[in-house]
């Protein structure tokens, strides 16, 4: 509660200490726990390990319902890895457990991940699908993550197609902390092409505050990156190059690319 509250310099040590502690758990929920700690500290390393065990724990013993929460998570892992196909039998599994065992609210966010590949992928009518079952779900079981998560999906779509105006639309309108720092590097990148500069400034403040406090990589390359974009011609080049070393640092290819294009855009 105070990490999301915006406590988050008082509650990181708390946070290590339980992700550091659960490599002695057995319990699949409290390993789903600990993912979401190491989830919050962008720790892409061990919230993917804890929420692999999660699942093969809670899978071993039949435990559906304690599968579903790190399954959830565990394909959202995969899309930020760049493990897509993977990310998508994941995203899809959840899906179906939560419709064969009546638990329509667990359906939102693997419907809401399988939107997002479908954006990256640029699969208009994946998307389309996967948008319109999300909205039959959300307003029966609203989540604030979940319909901030599908305005994520949706600016990426509208960029991919060239509507840059649309995308920054649905981006001003999210307001989750966890959704904020999710789409970051597309907020501050569609931001900066649409001239809203305040806004990517803003953006890019959060984020350079989550990487100094938390030192993950992928944080660190994303803000690097954002100020490259800001940047005048004298300094980008600098911080794309110190983008590119925070990416060898990390595990997410598909970001390391985009630092690339954009770096040899600017070049």
């Amino acid at each position: 509660g105070q990490y999301l509250s915006g406590e988050a310099s008082s509650s990181t040590r708390l946070l290590r200490d339980v992700v550091r502690r659960a490599q002695d758990f057995d319990d699949s929920m409290l390993m789903t726990w600990a993912g979401r700690a190491a989830f919050y500290l962008g720790d892409d390393d061990a919230a993917y390990e804890l929420d692999s065990k999660a699942v093969a724990r809670a899978r071993a013993v039949g435990a559906i319902g304690d599968m579903l929460p790190p399954l959830q998570r565990l394909a959202l892992s995969e899309i930020l890895r760049g493990r897509w196909s993977t990310a998508n039998a994941s995203a899809v599994e959840a899906l179906r457990f939560a419709r064969e065992t009546g638990q329509q609210g667990f359906s939102s966010l693997p419907l809401c991940w399988l939107a997002l590949l479908a954006a990256y992928r640029g699969d208009t009518t994946e998307l389309r699908s996967h948008l319109d079952a999300a909205d039959a779900v959300l307003p029966r079981h609203p989540m604030a993550v979940a319909s901030e998560s599908l305005l994520w999906a949706r600016a990426v779509s509208e960029a991919a197609a060239g509507d840059l105006d649309a995308a920054m639309e649905h981006l001003g309108r999210v307001t989750s902390p966890t959704v904020s720092r999710m789409s970051s590097l597309d907020r501050i990148e569609i931001a900066a092409q649409t001239g809203h500069t305040s806004e990517a400034q803003g953006w890019l403040t959060d984020l350079t505050g989550f990487a100094s406090l938390t030192g993950a990589p992928w944080a660190l390359a994303r803000a690097a990156h954002g100020r490259a974009l800001l940047a005048g011609p004298d300094e980008a080049e600098a911080h794309f190059a110190e983008s590119l070393r925070q990416h060898d640092r990390g595990r997410r290819p598909f970001e390391r690319a985009r630092t690339e294009l954009a770096y040899g855009e600017f070049l």
